[in-house]
Formats: C-alpha cells, sequence, structure tokens
C-alpha cells in the first residue's frame, strides 16, 4: 500500500493492539489506530479526506466505518452481512495474515490486466495500419486476432499460480 505514495496510509481497526502492529509490520502502513469504538473508526476514516484509509472490521457496527474508508475489508465468514455489503474486500478467514498476500495478489492482477490491454490495443492498432496500407488480408487479420486472443488468456492465466 505505501509503494510509490505521497500519502499517508492509515489503518483503524476495532481489533486488539496486538493485530494492528501485526497490519502495521506486514503491510506497511504509516500509521495504525487499534481498539477503537465503531464511532471512533467512522471519524478516522471520515476525517482524513487526504489520505487513504484502510478500515478491517467483521461486525455490524464496523459496517458505516468500512464504507466511509478509502478500502473497506471485511474479515471472516461468519462477520455480518450489511459489514460483507460495506466492505470493499472480503476475506473468509479470521487471519490477518491473508491480507499481504491479497494485497500482492491484486497488484498482481492489475498488472497483468495492464500488460493485458496494451497488448491487445497495440496489435489491434498495427493490424488497422497494415490492412490500411493493403499490407494484411481479412484472412491473415484474422490469424492475427486469434493469435492476439489466445496470448491475452494465457497471460491472463498467471495470476492463477499465485502461492499464499
Amino acid at each position: 500500500l505505501k509503494e510509490n505514495s505521497e500519502v499517508q496510509n492509515s489503518n483503524t481497526s476495532g481489533a486488539e493492539n496486538s493485530l494492528g502492529c501485526l497490519t502495521q509490520a506486514h503491510i506497511f502502513f504509516d500509521g495504525v489506530w487499534s481498539a477503537l469504538s465503531a464511532t471512533l473508526c467512522w471519524g478516522k476514516a471520515t476525517s482524513t479526506k487526504s489520505h487513504r484509509v484502510v478500515m478491517i472490521g467483521d461486525g455490524m457496527n464496523d459496517s458505516t466505518a468500512l464504507a466511509a474508508a478509502s478500502v473497506g475489508v471485511a474479515m471472516g465468514a461468519g462477520g455480518s452481512a450489511m459489514a460483507v455489503a460495506a466492505a470493499g474486500v472480503v476475506i473468509l478467514s479470521d487471519n490477518l495474515m491473508l491480507l499481504p498476500p491479497t494485497i500482492r495478489l491484486a497488484r498482481e492482477a492489475r498488472g497483468v490486466i495492464l500488460q493485458n490491454c496494451i497488448f491487445a490495443v497495440a496489435v489491434k492498432i498495427a493490424a488497422i495500419v497494415l490492412a490500411i496500407l493493403g499490407k494484411l488480408e481479412l484472412w491473415q487479420a484474422i490469424i492475427v486476432d486469434i493469435g492476439s486472443l489466445v496470448v491475452v488468456v494465457i497471460n491472463g492465466l498467471r495470476p492463477l499460480r499465485f502461492q499464499y
């Protein structure tokens, strides 16, 4: 979360201090607030307009803070339906150690998506230019299109190899 960022990243957590410290150590937040009431969590999430706030919660009283935070993370399969609905991310475990690999997976997936978009657009532009110049016939364009589709799909499968 801190990678190449000028803004302060913070975590408001109603969990115990040890969980807040664990989160800070593994995700590299600039600041962590833990053991806060739902009202204080909501206040922290809404008062920091220039900072990104990550709220981690699992109960119904966390739902407003989860919705107000930049990123709301609902923990556990037994979390309330309201918290799950308000959160942007749901981790179906109570293990906070899964949060850092989840963030790494999301970054890897975002990179793969960007690569696929750039590749697909570049191939289409090259095909259009070649077709306009008369160097590419219809059957060749179809082969190029299908080939680029196969490359994009295979590249898109890379995040499936991700190991937690």
